[in-house]
């Protein structure tokens, strides 16, 4: 099996970060106004506010503000698993696949993201690097069980 570069992999992010981009900007002009729940979606969990103390409080504090990058700039950050969860979850499935001897720098660079993410936009979440290594693992074993 052949090692794909680490320009590949930069490659892959930019592909990525270029279609995030792209996406946030058709939703804040509207033209995604059909799939704009979507990115809002609750896959596991509520989004009820807890009483400052359970984990839905918790999960509210390690959330930026503008998390869903929607132009109503509503924060639920109550809900475990949603949408942006479930995207990083399958980006990082498809690099473990891709890039299986490259944990290390996808570990490194989604730390980065994330840092960017909390400093340009408050749409961080706490949680994207568990997600992200998650996506990894599963990436990298499917690579590991069914490529020979």
């Amino acid at each position: 099996m052949m090692k794909r570069s680490f320009a590949q992999l930069l490659g892959v992010y930019a592909a990525s970060f270029a279609t995030l981009l792209f996406a946030t900007s058709m939703l804040y002009s509207g033209w995604f106004k059909p799939v704009e729940g979507l990115f809002e979606t609750c896959w596991v969990g509520n989004n009820k506010k807890g009483d400052g103390d359970d984990i839905p409080s918790k999960l509210g504090r390690i959330r930026g503000r503008n998390y869903f990058l929607t132009p109503k700039g509503r924060h639920s950050g109550y809900c475990l698993v949603t949408s942006w969860a479930v995207s990083h979850i399958v980006l990082y499935a498809i690099l473990g696949y891709m890039f299986p001897e490259r944990f290390w720098e996808t570990l490194a660079i989604g730390i980065v993201f994330e840092g960017l993410e909390w400093l340009i936009l408050d749409c961080h979440d706490g949680l994207d690097v568990a997600w992200n290594c998650m996506g990894f693992w599963f990436g990298y074993w499917l690579k590991k069980s069914f490529s020979g």
